[in-house]
């Protein structure tokens, strides 16, 4: 069972109940982006459609009107040359690729202004991972210090044995030194 405060009761639920919260939840965040995106994704499309159309427009128009200047002029021949320029006709289609460009740069913007908004939220987040963060330093300074523990503590140990070897020594040479007097001893007693 899972427990759950609500006005300074705690509820117990089961965990059924919480799961069909869980995918309740995440299939309306679903549905909601999904409404968010699905226009915008469309607005992307269409205006991907429109600078293909422009930069072919564009291209086309104003190569025919270069290749006709230069077309003219090779042949020096005014009445050709007025005729082929068509200087309002440029300048208008000029003017057009200007305002539609325009167009499409405020559709980005609001394309951009649109996805802003869908932005999620990662401060909850952020703070459970720096506390993370901060109980794992606190769990290595203990380790840390555990450790230096542990080195003075060997080193108690390995003064110890030495101790202990030392008196093992002594202990020996003792009952050496025993055996010998008792056996001087018995020797003399054997000679008297």
């Amino acid at each position: 069972m899972s427990r759950v405060i609500a006005r300074g009761k705690r509820i117990e639920l089961p965990p059924e109940l919480i799961r069909g919260l869980v995918e309740d939840i995440g299939a309306e965040l679903e549905r909601y982006l999904d409404e968010r995106l699905k226009p915008i994704i469309s607005e992307i499309e269409y205006l991907k459609k429109r600078v293909d159309d422009l930069s072919k427009f564009s291209i086309d128009t104003i190569t025919a009107s270069i290749t006709s200047v230069v077309s003219a002029m090779t042949m020096k021949r005014e009445s050709e040359l007025k005729e082929t320029i068509k200087v309002d006709e440029f300048l208008k289609a000029i003017d057009k690729l200007t305002e539609q460009f325009g167009d499409l740069i405020r559709r980005f913007s609001r394309i951009e202004a649109s996805l802003s908004t869908l932005k999620i939220d990662t401060s909850p987040i952020d703070t459970s991972l720096s506390e993370v963060k901060s109980k794992s330093d606190r769990i290595e300074k203990s380790m840390v210090e555990m450790n230096e523990r542990l080195k003075g503590l060997d080193e108690k140990i390995s003064s110890l044995i030495d101790i202990l070897t030392k008196l093992i020594s002594t202990v020996e040479r003792t009952q050496s030194s025993e055996s010998a007097l008792r056996d001087a001893l018995r020797s003399m007693s054997r000679e008297l």
